[in-house]
C-alpha cells in the first residue's frame, strides 16, 4: 500500500513550507547584521521545520498513525519546532524596533524554554505511552499557541503604550504586530481548539487566518525596516502570494478537509491534490524562476543602467548616454534622461564659457580700476603738494602784513623824535646867536 495519501492538510502546510522557505532565504541575505534579524532568521527556519513536518504527518497513511516513524516525527520534529516558533516569536515581539524590557526579556526566554521542555516531554509521553493520541496532541498544540501568542499580543501592546509618547509610529507598529498575532495566530487556536481543527469552521479559520498571519507579519517586518526588501523582491514576492492565495482558496472550496480516517472520501480527492500539487510546485518556479528573470532583464538591469547614468551626470560627466534598450516606459524615461543630460552639457558649456568671459572681464576691469586707483593717488599727492605750497604763501603774506604793521608803528615815534631833534637844534642855535 502507498504511504503517501494526500491531504488538504499537507497541500497548506507545502505552501507555507515554501513562503517560509523564502523568508528564510532572504532573511539570511539580508546586508544589515542584527540581534532582531538573527531571531527573525532562526524563526523561519523552526516555521520551514513545523511547516514541513505538518506536511509530512498529513501526507501519511492513516495506517501509519501510531508507527515508529509517525512517533518519531511528532516527538522530535513537529513538537521541538513548534516550540522554537513560539519561543523566538516571543523575543522578536520584545525586540521588535526597540528593546523595551531587556530583563523581561531574558526571563521570559528562559520560562518558555522550561515551558517548551515540559510540552515537548509531553508529546514523547503522548506518542510513545498513549496511543499517539492525536487529539490530545493537537489540543495541547494550539493551547501552547493561545497561551504563547497572546502573551506577545500583551506585550506589543505594552511596548505600544510606553512608547506613545516618544514615538507614535513606532508605537502604532506594535499595534499593527499585536493585530496581526492576535487575530492571525489567537483566533485560529481558539476556533481549532472550539471546533476541531478537520471541521470545516476549524480548518477554514485555521489556514485562512494563518496564512493571513504570515503575509501580515512579512508586510509588517517590510515596513518596519526589519527585513529591508528592494523593489525585485516586493514584485516577485507579493506576485507569488498573490497566485499562491488564489491556489489556496480554490483547494479550500474543491478539497474541503476531511478527517484523516475517512478513506473512501479521501480516495476522491486523491487525483485532484496531486495535481494541485503539481501547480503548486509550478506555479513557484514560474513565479520565482520566470518572474524574477523577466524583472531582472526588463526592468532591474535598464534601471541599473539608469542610475549608473545618474550617478555619472552627478559626478560631471555628460559624456555617457544610456543604452535605451525596450521601447517600454523605461525606454521613454532613459531617452529623455540622455536628453535631459544633452541640455545639461550645454548648459554647462555656456556657463563654463560665461565664468571664463566674467574672469577675463573681471581682470580687465580689475586693471582699470588700478590705473584710476594709481591716478588718483597721484592727484591727491599734487593736491596735498599744491595745498603746503598755498599754506606756505598764506604764511608768508601773513609774515609781510605783520611786518608791515610793525614798520609803521615803528616809524611814526621816530619821525616825531626826527622832528623834535630839529627843532631843539634850531633852538641851541638861536640860544648860541643870543648868548652872542
Amino acid at each position: 500500500m502507498n504511504p503517501v495519501f494526500l491531504h488538504t492538510n499537507s497541500i497548506m502546510s507545502f505552501v507555507m513550507v515554501l513562503v517560509t522557505t523564502g523568508m528564510l532565504i532572504y532573511a539570511k541575505n539580508v546586508p544589515e547584521k542584527t540581534k532582531l534579524r538573527k531571531w527573525v532568521m532562526f524563526y523561519y527556519a523552526f516555521q520551514v521545520a513545523w511547516f514541513s513536518g505538518d506536511m509530512l504527518r498529513g501526507s501519511l497513511h492513516p495506517y501509519l498513525t501510531g508507527s515508529i516513524f509517525y512517533q518519531l516525527q511528532v516527538s522530535f520534529w513537529f513538537a521541538p519546532a513548534l516550540s522554537g516558533t513560539l519561543i523566538i516569536l516571543t523575543q522578536i515581539c520584545y525586540l521588535f524596533i526597540k528593546d523595551t524590557f531587556p530583563k523581561e526579556r531574558k526571563m521570559i526566554l528562559k520560562v518558555s524554554i522550561l515551558y517548551f521542555s515540559g510540552f515537548v516531554g509531553f508529546n514523547i509521553y503522548n506518542e510513545f505511552y498513549n496511543q499517539s493520541d492525536e487529539n490530545a496532541m493537537q489540543i495541547a498544540g494550539f493551547l501552547s499557541g493561545f497561551i504563547w501568542n497572546s502573551w506577545q499580543v500583551v506585550v506589543c501592546l505594552r511596548k505600544a503604550g510606553i512608547l506613545r509618547k516618544s514615538n507614535s509610529k513606532v508605537a502604532m507598529g506594535h499595534k499593527y504586530l499585536a493585530t496581526v498575532i492576535g487575530v492571525g495566530y489567537v483566533l485560529p487556536s481558539i476556533t481549532t481548539i472550539i471546533f476541531g481543527v478537520y471541521s470545516p469552521m476549524g480548518f477554514w479559520f485555521y489556514f485562512v487566518l494563518i496564512w493571513f498571519g504570515n503575509i501580515a507579519e512579512i508586510t509588517i517586518y517590510i515596513i518596519y525596516s526589519i527585513l529591508p526588501a528592494n523593489f525585485k523582491v516586493k514584485v516577485v514576492g507579493f506576485t507569488f502570494l498573490t497566485v499562491v492565495s488564489v491556489l489556496l482558496i480554490v483547494t479550500l472550496v474543491f478539497f474541503p478537509p476531511l478527517v484523516p480516517s475517512d478513506i473512501p472520501q479521501r480516495l476522491l480527492q486523491q487525483e485532484g491534490l496531486r495535481k494541485l500539487f503539481l501547480i503548486f510546485i509550478l506555479s513557484t518556479i514560474v513565479v520565482v524562476v520566470g518572474l524574477s528573470k523577466i524583472l531582472q532583464f526588463s526592468l532591474i538591469l535598464p534601471l541599473k543602467r539608469l542610475l549608473i547614468g545618474v550617478e555619472q551626470v552627478n559626478q560631471g560627466n555628460f559624456s555617457s548616454p544610456v543604452p535605451i534598450g525596450m521601447p517600454d516606459e523605461i525606454g521613454h524615461l532613459t531617452r529623455n534622461f540622455n536628453k535631459m543630460t544633452k541640455s545639461l552639457k550645454r548648459a554647462n558649456e555656456q556657463l563654463s564659457n560665461h565664468a571664463e568671459n566674467l574672469e577675463f572681464q573681471v581682470a580687465e576691469r580689475t586693471s582699470e580700476i588700478l590705473i584710476q586707483r594709481d591716478n588718483l593717488s597721484k592727484a591727491l599727492q599734487d593736491l596735498k603738494s599744491t595745498q603746503a605750497q598755498l599754506i606756505q604763501s598764506e604764511k608768508m603774506a601773513s609774515l609781510g602784513e605783520l611786518t608791515a604793521g610793525i614798520a609803521h608803528e615803528i616809524q611814526n615815534p621816530l619821525n616825531f623824535v626826527n622832528n623834535f631833534s630839529e627843532v631843539s637844534a634850531e633852538l641851541v642855535e638861536e640860544i648860541q646867536d643870543i648868548r652872542r
